[in-house]
Parts: C-alpha cells; sequence; structure tokens
C-alpha cells in the first residue's frame, strides 16, 4: 500500500515536470509564433519601424510572417516619444529651448561660464569695453571701438541689445597696439577701412564667411599676423589690405576673387608662396612691391595687364609664368627683380613700359614677340648680363630712342 502510493506521488511529480517544460518551450517559441485571428500560428521577424513616434503622435511598426507564401502583417502603435528640443538664440540675455515637433518652449536667461560662453546655447559674451552705434535702417548695432580699457583679446558678440551685430567700422580698432586676438562672429558681413591698421601684436584673427567686404588697409602693418583665411564671399582684395604684414609667410587667394587691389600684399617680406586664382583677372599696381622673400609667381590668363611696380623690388623672384592673354607690362613692373635669368613674352604683348625690367641684373635672355609695338626708354636699364632675342627683323618705329640705353647685344629676326 504504502509502495503504491509513492509510485502515484512520483507519477504527479513527473507530469508538473513535464507540463512546467512544456510551458517553458511555449514561452521561448512566443516572440517567433503567434495566432492570428484566422487561428493560423505565423513565423514572424523583427518588428519594422514604418513611422516613428514623436512627442505629440504615436509612431506605427509592423512585422511579417516568414513562412513561405504566407504575407500576413501584424501592426502595432508605439509610444510617444519624449520631446526634440533644438536650442535658440532669442537675444544678448536669453535663449530658448523648442521642440520641433510640438512647439513646447521654455525661455530662460544665459549662463555664462568663466570664459564668457553660455554653456547651454554657445553664445559668447562680447567683450564690456565695445562701443557701438545703432543703425535705424536695420536695426543692428556697428562696433565704433574701445572705450579707454586696455584689452589683449577682444570679443565681438553676435547680439547687442537684442539687435545684430553686423559691422565694424572704419578706424574701429587702429593703432591697438596692446590687441593680440580678435573673435568676430558669424553675424558680421562688413570690416571698414584701417579697421585693424597698426595692429602689431595682433597674431589671431578669424574671418567669418558671413563677411562679404573688408575695407582698405583692414589689416595694414599686422606685423605679428602669420596666417589669415579669407571669406569665401569676397570678390575682391582691397587695396593695401595686408600691406606690410611683415610675418605672412604663405597667403591662399579663394576662388571668386576677381581683383588684387593696388598695394594688397605690398611689403609682406617674408610672403613666400602666393596662389593666385584663375578668377583674378585684374593685379593693381605695387600689389606685390618688395615681397622680397618671393621666389615664383603664376599670373592668371584672365590679367592683360602687369601694372606699375606689381612686382617691383621682388628680389628673389626668380620663376614668372606670365598669362596667354598678356597685353602690357607696365612701367617698372620689374624693376630689380634681381634673381630672374630668362623671360618668354606672350605673342600677344603690345607694350613694354619705361623701365619695366630696370635693375634686373641677373636676367641674361628674354625674347621679344613680333606684336610689340612700344618699348619705353630704359627698360633694361641695368641689365648688365642681358641678350635680346626680337623677332622683328628690325626695331619697329614705335620703341623709344633709348629702350636699349646700355646697348646691350640684339639678335634680330630671332
Amino acid at each position: 500500500m504504502q509502495k503504491n502510493s509513492l509510485i502515484t506521488l512520483a507519477l504527479f511529480i513527473l507530469n508538473l515536470i513535464l507540463t512546467a517544460v512544456c510551458l517553458t518551450l511555449l514561452f521561448l517559441t512566443f516572440n517567433f509564433k503567434s495566432t492570428a485571428q484566422d487561428g493560423v500560428l505565423h513565423n514572424y521577424g523583427e518588428w519594422i519601424v514604418e513611422k516613428k513616434s514623436t512627442c505629440a503622435e504615436k509612431g506605427r511598426m509592423y512585422r511579417i510572417c516568414g513562412d513561405e507564401g504566407c504575407t500576413h502583417m501584424e501592426w502595432s502603435a508605439m509610444p510617444l516619444s519624449s520631446h526634440n528640443f533644438k536650442t535658440e538664440l532669442l537675444s544678448d540675455k536669453k535663449h530658448a529651448t523648442v521642440c520641433t515637433d510640438c512647439s513646447a518652449e521654455t525661455v530662460s536667461e544665459h549662463e555664462f561660464d568663466e570664459n564668457g560662453v553660455c554653456s547651454v546655447c554657445s553664445f559668447i559674451q562680447g567683450s564690456t569695453a565695445l562701443k557701438y552705434t545703432f543703425n535705424t535702417t536695420d536695426r543692428s548695432y556697428t562696433v565704433t571701438g574701445l572705450d579707454n580699457s586696455v584689452l589683449t583679446d577682444v570679443i565681438i558678440p553676435s547680439v547687442y541689445n537684442e539687435c545684430p551685430v553686423k559691422r565694424i567700422a572704419d578706424n574701429a580698432f587702429k593703432d591697438k597696439i596692446y590687441l593680440r586676438s580678435i573673435n568676430i562672429p558669424r553675424s558680421v558681413v562688413a570690416i571698414g577701412s584701417y579697421a585693424f591698421s597698426g595692429c602689431n601684436y595682433l597674431s589671431e584673427i578669424t574671418l567669418p564667411d558671413s563677411v562679404t567686404y573688408i575695407g582698405s588697409y583692414a589689416l595694414y602693418n599686422c606685423s605679428a599676423l602669420t596666417d589669415v583665411t579669407l571669406p569665401k564671399g569676397i570678390t575682391y582684395i582691397s587695396q593695401g589690405m595686408f600691406s606690410s604684414c611683415k610675418r605672412l609667410s604663405s597667403f591662399a587667394i579663394p576662388d571668386g576673387v576677381t581683383k588684387i587691389k593696388d598695394y594688397a600684399f605690398n611689403n609682406c617680406t617674408v610672403l613666400k608662396n602666393i596662389q593666385i586664382p584663375d578668377s583674378v583677372t585684374d593685379i593693381g599696381a605695387s600689389a606685390f612691391q618688395f615681397c622680397a622673400a618671393l621666389r615664383s609667381i603664376k599670373i592668371p590668363n584672365g590679367v592683360k595687364t602687369i601694372k606699375s611696380y606689381t612686382f617691383g623690388y621682388c628680389s628673389l623672384l626668380s620663376d614668372i609664368q606670365l598669362p596667354n592673354n598678356l597685353i602690357s607690362i607696365n612701367y617698372y613692373a620689374f624693376t630689380s627683380c634681381n634673381m630672374l635669368h630668362t623671360l618668354h613674352l606672350p605673342d600677344t604683348l603690345t607694350n613694354i613700359g619705361e623701365e619695366a625690367f630696370s635693375g634686373c641684373t641677373t636676367l641674361e635672355k628674354i625674347i621679344i614677340p613680333l606684336s610689340v609695338e612700344n618699348i619705353g626708354n630704359y627698360a633694361f636699364r641695368s641689365c648688365n648680363n642681358l641678350t635680346i632675342y626680337c623677332k622683328s627683323p628690325s626695331k619697329p618705329e614705335g620703341w623709344q630712342r633709348y629702350w636699349n640705353n646700355l646697348d646691350r647685344p640684339v639678335i634680330w629676326g630671332y
């Protein structure tokens, strides 16, 4: 009797174990098989999101039966998501946190760190010593300079008194010799003439792409400036813009610039490399005069005139690629280029001005095409090693009396 009771109990326990195993197996396969309303057990794949949820609207997702020949789909709603916040600058005092989905908005004051940068929206607090004028036409501010404070680092804000800062005035920071760096925001579109002229210790300046105008001599005599990048929207380099920037060793002029005005890089004594894009069609007088470290130059084909003193006193200039459509080399254009050895002039050239190559003491060979109608007096003065090769069989009438004042050897009909 006792033995039968034990057998019955054992069978009961075994039945419980088998039931538990079956339930476990059913649970493990639940994610892959589900019974649809038609009573069929489907083999579903992963959920696919058709439409993402926002804070205002639920999304939808579905999954598809993977059994051969079955295209049954099961749909399910997705829970609402959290807000999608974006920070917007409202003024120099406040910013807003706005949800891009439901327009929920929170306005709060800036939280500045020790560097004057808002930890929420990254707005940069301007230097308190700045002075401004208000422009009623477009309700903006122009920075006109500093008060009597002595600052080495200046930060110009993008917004002042809840209006944008768009301009830096003429002479705004002229001769501020203690100024070492300046931060210009993307709100600024114009920088006036002589704005930073004479800032002898200014070594760091960033010109944002929002700037489309920079006035003449804006960075004149910034003798500590070693590197600067022009904004993409600039179409010309103004007169004397980088004149006497005596630590500027290389410069790349951006595509889209069409003019390099007079004295633009005059007296940049350590400028070794200059990249001029094909978009440039005009280079001004004395633009590279006294660039004593400049060794080579490629002048774009759109340039038709080399103006007076453009490359005068570039004492190391030895490699010149003249444009194919060049018409005139004006007076003193290459005077005292002491390392120039050979020059082949293009067939389009009609004029060589007075003293155009005077003082080129190492010039040994120059080929003058038939197209040249005029050569000014003393064009080759002090070219003591020169032999002149002329394609004309004899001296044209338009060549001045003292064009070859040293009576250097001439090979006619070359």
